[in-house]
């Protein structure tokens, strides 16, 4: 029985699509979603060795917004929700927010890189299937 299910949502079109097979696993099991969407950490040459990690105001609106328009989304289909923004590296820190809070099926989708791109580029949805401890549902779009 499913209890608890989260969704990583980010505004692309295969996210959109695993929020939409997300609700609906939420009716089936009679069960709330819980969105969670990564404010991603930029990492800025510093001229030096070094690189300067950043977070832009702006993502992390940009990214409360989308929180809470897909919130709205989700009630208007009968689903309760509650949201999570997180900030950083995007598989990193779904990976320890999932660690921290245990739910029983993550739900994401996938840009669907070639593998060379996904070699040159890596991958969140990559990334987090082989290092997650429960299971995840890849939706592609």
């Amino acid at each position: 029985m499913m209890q608890n299910i989260a969704v990583a949502v980010d505004g692309s079109k295969s996210s959109e699509k695993a929020l939409s097979t997300a609700i609906e696993l939420a009716k089936a099991f009679s069960t709330s979603l819980t969105l969670l969407s990564v404010a991603p950490l930029h990492v800025v040459p510093a001229g030096t060795a070094t690189a300067i990690p950043i977070i832009h105001d702006a993502e992390v609106k940009i990214h409360q917004e989308l929180l809470s328009r897909l919130h709205d989304q989700v009630s208007l289909a009968g689903v309760t929700s509650s949201t999570v923004l997180l900030d950083g590296f995007v598989a990193e820190e779904l990976l320890r927010y999932l660690e921290e809070h245990p739910f029983d099926l993550l739900v994401m989708g996938a840009r669907g890189l070639s593998a060379g791109q996904r070699f040159f580029l890596g991958s969140v949805s990559d990334a987090v299937v082989h290092h997650a401890k429960l299971p995840v549902l890849i939706v592609r779009g």
